[in-house]
């Protein structure tokens, strides 16, 4: 029992991993109508850290001017890097964007605690940009509007800043999971430790 159950995951494995890896990619579509805000999109790096921004480019009404709020996007398990998370969440960035968000989609590994290093890295990133004269961000975030989105391992490294952070006002986990082998010692990160 115990050998044919091990032989069928493995089985299922390769099935959600040839999925995945060998689907067609395509330009990720946006996930529903579009916004009123035509968008630009800036790839930077911050700290060996590719972090693709999505934000607002003129044709915003009043109601959707600078500043906006920003969200720090994480994706799902990525299996160790062969798709690319944050391409793959393209859409999603462009579709906030248009609907007046400055959206960060960085790529991200597959160890919860270092992914909510890493979006607390963002979330670091953007109050910086945004205040940096220099910056393509400069003055176009509102830092009272931090949120942090993700899906499923991105889900809940979503709940593990947000709650750990207390600049985050609002968080979207869809379908947080957590994969215990990417944990050190099988231990969930502490939901408290971020700063």
């Amino acid at each position: 029992m115990r050998r044919s159950a091990k032989v069928w995951g493995f089985f299922v494995s390769i099935a959600l991993f040839t999925t995945i890896v060998f689907q067609q990619r395509g330009q990720a579509e946006h996930p529903g109508e579009e916004g009123p805000s035509q968008i630009a999109v800036e790839a930077v790096m911050q700290d060996g850290m590719a972090i693709d921004i999505y934000y607002p480019q003129g044709g915003c009404t009043t109601a959707l001017a600078a500043p906006y709020p920003a969200i720090a996007y994480a994706h799902g398990f990525s299996f160790f890097g062969l798709p690319d998370g944050a391409g793959d969440n393209s859409g999603n960035g462009a579709h906030l964007a248009s609907w007046g968000y400055v959206v960060a989609v960085p790529t991200l590994l597959d160890d919860a605690e270092a992914r909510i290093e890493k979006i607390v890295q963002v979330l670091d990133f953007l109050g910086a940009a945004n205040d940096e004269v220099s910056s393509f961000l400069y003055q176009q975030i509102d830092p009272e509007r931090f949120a942090v989105v993700g899906h499923s391992l991105g889900g809940s490294t979503a709940l593990a800043v947000g709650a750990g952070d207390s600049r985050v006002k609002a968080i979207v986990a869809l379908g947080p999971v957590y994969h215990a082998r990417t944990i050190a010692n099988g231990e969930y990160p502490h939901l408290g430790s971020c700063s």
